[in-house]
């Protein structure tokens, strides 16, 4: 969901007037950190693929090589 969207469903939204509670609202705040954990989520996976799995180390060994 979309910040306009959001701010859509709001009691207090008008299409003239700016909202004032911006800045205070809890839901937009839930929306901006969820954008920035699914970045960082990214981020991680991106990191995890690159790493050396232990496992197919292991199996390496014992297959003699």
């Amino acid at each position: 969901m979309i910040e306009k969207e959001l701010c859509e469903m709001c009691n207090d939204y008008s299409i003239e007037i700016s909202c004032d509670y911006k800045d205070k609202c809890k839901l937009l705040k839930i929306i901006k950190e969820n954008e920035e954990l699914k970045k960082e989520i990214k981020e991680l996976k991106l990191k995890i693929s690159y790493m050396i799995n232990p496992n197919e180390i292991d199996d390496r060994q014992e297959m003699g090589g």
